[in-house]
């Protein structure tokens, strides 16, 4: 049903520079990317209103908090039953 990947898409993502974290969609994560879609509103309307200092900061720090949250959340760990 769905397409198999080729072989250099499969070289790339099995290469030592290509690390990946798989995380749990959770309540953390979702708030994260929350905030960054909101800061990043702001900031783009902030540049938008000819440089808004007050819509620029509150957008950075929206989007620091949503790296917070990230850097929160936790990969899942692979049991072996």
């Amino acid at each position: 049903m769905y397409p198999t990947p080729s072989a250099s898409a499969t070289a790339i993502v099995g290469s030592p520079l290509f690390k990946e974290k798989i995380v749990g969609a959770n309540s953390t994560q979702a708030q994260g990317v929350a905030l960054f879609l909101i800061g990043f509103t702001l900031v783009t309307a902030g540049i938008g209103r000819g440089f808004s200092i007050l819509l620029i900061a509150g957008g950075a720090i929206l989007i620091a908090g949503s790296v917070v949250l990230f850097q929160k959340c936790k990969p899942w760990e692979h049991e072996d039953k």
